[in-house]
């Protein structure tokens, strides 16, 4: 066996801390003894590997050895390991400084995010630090030693399953996937292991005709309705919309540039999926920038009257306040209650599914980085598609298809 197990504590009797010698107590057993009957408290491990010298003082766990049995154990792990060719002394260090112990290497990776995503991402950020209170559960490991099992069990924990929703563990096991793939091009792990899915109910979103739409836009006052009819045509996220500024209108190429997001209030100069989205001025729209004052700069192209001057000097919409202008509206059309995302964007992309378009471009409109979420979202409308194209004058109905073949009675 390579190194051996030794002590640099003095001894509190007779002053010495080279008189240590190793003294076997049965069963297999071993411990340091001092000359003078002093057993030290605190024990290392001096190893030979790899042509340099190792003084190892913590197990891989962070902890101090705090007996002879402790390091006995830690030595015989080590040997294991360099036969195996796995071993690696910086992961037996202190907890304080051993950078692949899961607690601290998660620390490192929120730190890496913050730079990433603050100040533009601040509540992704926050979304980040909530969902990795609930991975303490990995404290004590290293990222290397996380397996496929591990990864089962945490996922299948009573306990979270009583606490958080099915999206926020879907949310959650999504994040730990990230965490464990990101280690992994970063080769601090040499393969990520593979992470339990999580299934979310899918629950049917409600989406609303242009008529419905319409009839509830009657109680939201004159003055506010220019920024819903511009959410019903164009289908964009909420926050986007208010964030539309003058010096993002192309008036010579007859377009604009989603290009910025509110983020807790804050005026952010990229989008939730980080890209400038481009869309063609027409119709209403056009008509609407011609009758109102063009603004400078970042001023809004929405404005809204009834914003704190003091607070909000430029007048911009804010989220909060249109969702609350909406879902007083709703309630006083006499309809169930729906959001407003579900009431102009869900609705916006249901209603173009309706009218043909297809996925690819119903994708374009509403900025989705790829059509797998689009058909995700807009599946549910395509079996009344299907029968008003099939029922539809021209079609290959039944009735087509038993002329052009024969009948089927014999």
């Amino acid at each position: 066996m390579r190194g051996k197990i030794y002590s640099r504590q003095q001894c509190p009797v007779c002053g010495h801390r080279d008189k240590y010698k190793e003294q076997h107590i049965g069963r297999g057993q071993s411990v340091l003894v001092c000359e003078c009957g002093f057993t030290p408290t605190q024990v290392d491990i001096l190893l030979w590997w790899d042509g340099k010298t190792h003084r190892i003082s913590h197990d891989q766990a962070g902890k101090r050895f705090q007996s002879y049995i402790h390091a006995d154990r830690a030595l015989g792990l080590i040997n294991n390991q360099i036969e195996k060719g796995s071993f690696d002394p910086t992961l037996w260090k202190s907890a304080k400084s051993n950078r692949l112990l899961w607690q601290n290497y998660l620390n490192d990776y929120l730190g890496r995010e913050k730079k990433r995503l603050l100040p533009t991402r601040k509540a992704t950020y926050d979304r980040k630090k909530a969902l990795a209170r609930h991975m303490a559960w990995f404290d004590g490991r290293t990222i290397r030693e996380i397996k496929a099992a591990h990864l089962q069990d945490f996922a299948a924990l009573p306990c979270l399953e009583m606490a958080l929703s099915p999206k926020t563990r879907a949310d959650l096991i999504a994040e730990l996937r990230f965490i464990l793939r990101q280690a992994e091009f970063r080769q601090d792990i040499e393969k990520a292991p593979p992470v339990p899915l999580v299934k979310v109910p899918k629950r049917k979103k409600r989406w609303l005709s242009v008529e419905q739409q319409a009839r509830i836009l009657q109680f939201i006052p004159q003055t506010h309705q220019p920024i819903f009819f511009f959410l019903m045509l164009y289908g964009p996220r909420v926050a986007e919309a208010c964030a539309l500024c003058w010096d993002r209108i192309d008036f010579e190429q007859k377009s604009f540039l989603l290009a910025r997001t509110f983020s807790r209030r804050c005026l952010i100069d990229t989008t939730k999926t980080w890209q400038e989205h481009d869309l063609p001025i027409v119709g209403w729209f056009e008509d609407y920038l011609a009758s109102v004052p063009v603004g400078i700069g970042k001023a809004p192209v929405f404005r809204n009257p009834e914003a704190d001057p003091g607070r909000n000097p430029s007048h911009f919409y804010l989220p909060d306040f249109l969702n609350k202008l909406w879902g007083e509206a709703v309630s006083l059309s006499g309809f169930e209650h729906i959001d407003l995302k579900n009431a102009t964007r869900h609705s916006a992309g249901n209603q173009r599914r309706r009218e043909g378009w297809d996925y690819e471009l119903i994708a374009r409109l509403l900025g989705h980085a790829s059509t797998t979420y689009t058909k995700s979202a807009y599946v549910d409308d395509d079996k009344e598609l299907l029968r008003e194209k099939l029922a539809r004058p021209g079609g290959q109905s039944g009735k087509e298809v038993v002329r052009l073949f024969g009948s089927t009675k014999e």
